[in-house]
């Protein structure tokens, strides 16, 4: 009966929180085709946003989550 309980509690709670964490899966994946392309960037285009080589390589770099 305590399994059954901790069951229905973990189910009601990940759908409470569901839209929670599509919103955060959604921007995870934001941040990764952003860095990707800012890893993709000519110099030109970096110049024009005013960031260096060094820059886009250590933002793209960074994992997802951070």
């Amino acid at each position: 009966m305590l399994m059954n309980l901790q069951l229905l509690f973990s189910a009601r709670h990940l759908r409470l929180n569901l839209p929670r964490w599509l919103r955060l899966v959604a921007h995870w994946q934001s941040r990764y085709q952003q860095r990707r392309a800012l890893a993709r960037l000519d110099a030109r285009l970096r110049d024009d946003i005013g960031v260096t080589r060094g820059e886009a390589a250590r933002e793209a770099a960074k994992p997802f989550w951070r």
